[in-house]
């Protein structure tokens, strides 16, 4: 009776027999015309202590106790062990060169040289960046519907991995100003926005979901956009993560259209910042620009940047609420694949020896 108290606390099923017949065709069948033999050796004519009580047995109090070696929960990866002890940004790591230069971020280096080389240009050379716009701005301002081009160009520009959406926008300030020209950006971004929302909404799920197994990273960011709703889509809007990566990943966790459409919405005041810079940009080119302008420049600077941090600190600090959940369940995962290939095993191995006798 102690035996078969021990098997229950296993949560095995209780059952009138402790073992299992295999039959030729390798398939375990429970034989319920066996009875329970707290002592075999005495019906069977060997010692049961020293293996199975038949080759052609399975002994369910052995895999009881195997059961019992694999309940504990694994210990952490060195890499979630280091997740754990970090925050979801290791401030400690991007202190040493090692970590910003990596063979793996190859493109992202080029892409950062070409962004910097064209910010560059536009500072030194605006004057005349504007004077060879201004044919192309004159004619845009008299044809009509004219705005529809740039618009066109943005929702062309809102897949990723294309970039110059900035531009294109700086563009528009400097060709119909300040309101207008943040009406053409307004609607071009929001339906590039939805089109893309839409597009990847069944796309490119096997991968994520890889990349949800593996990256950690992604995995808090994807847990956080499934649980927060709107007030997560309205913050990572407002961060500084990419608007295009961010709504791919919406997307691919299934947020509602709706949510996504208002956080979106709500978030477009962002592109007039870019609009302002085109407008700016005018007027320092044609001599316009008062001290006021340039005051109301680094003011909007200022505060966008601000709202931009304030977000992104919102958004990491949910990341490290539940990367302990995820990695736990990380931990649970690798568990339930070592019983069950324990288990598959064990039978594997008796079917083996019964085919061999």
């Amino acid at each position: 009776m102690a035996a078969n108290s021990s098997v229950s606390k296993l949560d095995l099923p209780v059952l009138d027999e402790t073992r299992v017949e295999l039959q030729p065709s390798n398939k375990a069948i429970i034989e319920p015309s066996l009875v329970y033999e707290p002592h075999p050796r005495r019906r069977h004519g060997h010692d049961a202590t020293m293996g199975s009580v038949s080759e052609n047995y399975i002994d369910l109090r052995a895999m009881a106790n195997n059961r019992a070696s694999l309940a504990r929960t694994p210990s952490p990866t060195p890499s979630e062990h280091l997740a754990l002890t970090t925050g979801a940004i290791d401030w400690k790591a991007m202190r040493s060169w090692r970590f910003w230069i990596r063979k793996e971020w190859f493109w992202y280096y080029v892409l950062a040289i070409v962004l910097g080389g064209v910010a560059a240009v536009i500072a030194i050379k605006r004057v005349a960046i504007i004077h060879f716009l201004a044919p192309a701005t004159d004619w845009m301002k008299k044809t009509p519907a004219a705005w529809l081009i740039p618009i066109a160009i943005l929702i062309v520009l809102s897949y990723p991995p294309l970039f110059g959406h900035e531009i294109v926008a700086m563009v528009c300030g400097v060709t119909w100003g300040l309101w207008i020209g943040f009406g053409v950006v307004a609607a071009g971004t929001l339906i590039g926005e939805i089109a893309t929302f839409y597009s990847f909404q069944h796309c490119c799920s096997a991968r994520a979901r890889k990349a949800e197994r593996s990256t950690i990273s992604y995995a808090c960011f994807a847990r956080i956009i499934r649980q927060g709703g709107f007030k997560v889509a309205l913050m990572i809007r407002l961060s500084v993560v990419p608007p295009h990566f961010a709504t791919v990943v919406f997307a691919i966790c299934q947020m509602n259209i709706f949510v996504f459409i208002l956080a979106a919405f709500l978030t477009l005041p962002k592109q007039m910042v870019l609009v302002y810079f085109g407008v700016a940009l005018s007027q320092s080119a044609t001599g316009e620009e008062t001290p006021s302008s340039k005051r109301i420049t680094g003011a909007v600077v200022a505060v966008g940047t601000l709202i931009g941090s304030a977000a992104m600190y919102y958004v990491v600090k949910q990341m490290n609420k539940v990367k302990p959940e995820i990695i736990y369940e990380r931990r649970k995962e690798r568990q339930q694949k070592m019983q069950r290939m324990s288990i598959s095993q064990r039978i594997s191995n008796v079917g083996q020896r019964n085919s061999q006798a």
